[in-house]
């Protein structure tokens, strides 16, 4: 099925000189050499990206900065403690830097580590905020002297076309046998439950852990593994001992139906969410009730009608504030302490992984509203055991 999604690279400051179209298509697909689900390529969609990605994406969130922050560096520093258990590593490249954090964070630790970052404004806030000089531009056009005793990706490799030919390169600059390992989005419960918030133009691939350890198997690596960080950022990491040669491509193309199927089933489970989630804002909407989003999410306003009259939206998230989403011109994000002086008849919770975080934050804060939880309408809009008079529980009072 293909999706018309808001295109969002960076939070927009002024509607007049933004420079990227508001939507653009997007549709799944699935990838029968390795096996794991991808962005279906679109030459138009991929050129538009590629331009961002020069120019520079939203800044992103810096290890050790804030809670989510905080629990980026703890899973780091998790997955870093095992790796380096498996042999000893003095030089370290991270490619994908965005602002330099972790590349910061390990000189700090007396580590030789270097970076690579495509994104010319990131590079720019990586030298004015650490200090720190990055290679800007992408690896295949950078020359190294030498060769890494480890060669990492946080959050990068997802965003590849072709996230194998980017780990051949990473191996290319990696000394033989060395550990390499990866961070992405962990996509398990989002293709289980139908969780639209999934699909940006950004992620070109969808990993769970079982596909994540298939990847790299068949690109020959040895000792693989993988983790998922229980801590508040979630995400998934997996590693493996680089090959001398990376196998590239398969010989042949197979096909595993448990992982063809997720798709078709996935975007099934959309389409009931999004049904429910219209009929909220129709309900809601016809008796001149007010409704806030919490998480600067943007497919809502693309796939949702909400009838002319846009809800505000909130995020704690500072870089993201005074900033507009992708098709909804109306409302600046805000912080969520601004529901305190002017409140909303209605929140919905937009962040299935960290509901029960928001729920306490609200809860902290004093705000009385109607709740629609995320987590609660896709468990059960996406669950195969659907039963309408479930509904009930997807609203609620914080307090």
């Amino acid at each position: 099925m293909k999706y018309l999604l808001p295109f969002r690279t960076t939070f927009i400051k002024n509607y007049k000189t933004h420079l990227y179209p508001m939507c653009l298509p997007f549709e799944l697909d699935y990838d029968k050499r390795y096996h794991f689900i991808t962005q279906k390529e679109n030459t138009y969609v991929d050129s538009l990206m590629e331009k961002a990605y020069q120019k520079g994406v939203d800044p992103t969130v810096n290890a050790g900065e804030g809670e989510f922050g905080k629990s980026i560096q703890e899973g780091f520093e998790k997955v870093l403690d095992i790796i380096l258990s498996k042999g000893e590593v003095h030089t370290m490249l991270e490619v994908g830097s965005g602002t330099g954090a972790f590349v910061k964070l390990l000189r700090d630790k007396g580590y030789d580590a270097e970076g690579v970052e495509p994104g010319k404004s990131l590079c720019n806030i990586a030298k004015e905020q650490y200090g720190i000089s990055l290679h800007c531009g992408y690896l295949h056009e950078i020359y190294f002297r030498k060769k890494f005793d480890l060669v990492f990706a946080h959050g990068s490799i997802d965003h590849a076309r072709n996230p194998e030919l980017l780990i051949k390169q990473m191996s290319d600059v990696a000394h033989k046998g060395s550990m390499m390992f990866f961070n992405v989005p962990d996509q398990s419960i989002p293709l289980e439950v139908g969780d639209p918030s999934m699909m940006v133009h950004q992620h070109r691939s969808y990993f769970t852990p079982e596909m994540a350890i298939g990847f790299l198997q068949k690109l020959g690596f040895s000792e693989v593994d993988c983790w998922k960080s229980p801590y508040y950022a979630r995400y998934l990491y997996f590693w493996g001992k680089c090959p001398d040669h990376i196998k590239l491509p398969p010989t042949e193309k197979t096909e595993n139906d448990n992982i063809q199927m997720i798709p078709e089933l996935y975007e099934k489970k959309v389409e009931k969410n999004l049904s429910y989630l219209q009929e909220v804002i129709d309900d809601t909407l016809s008796h001149k009730k007010s409704i806030g989003l919490y998480g600067a999410i943007s497919y809502p306003f693309a796939l949702l009608n909400w009838r002319g009259v846009y809800p505000r939206i909130f995020d704690t998230d500072q870089r993201k504030q005074g900033f507009y989403l992708p098709c909804n011109p109306s409302n600046k994000i805000e912080h969520p302490e601004k529901l305190v002086e002017k409140p909303v008849d209605q929140i919905w919770i937009q962040a299935y992984k960290y509901d029960d975080d928001i729920r306490s934050y609200l809860k902290k804060l004093g705000i009385d509203a109607e709740i629609i939880s995320y987590k609660d309408v896709f468990d059960i809009e996406g669950s195969t055991s659907f039963n309408k008079s479930d509904r009930s529980i997807t609203c609620f009072s914080s307090s």
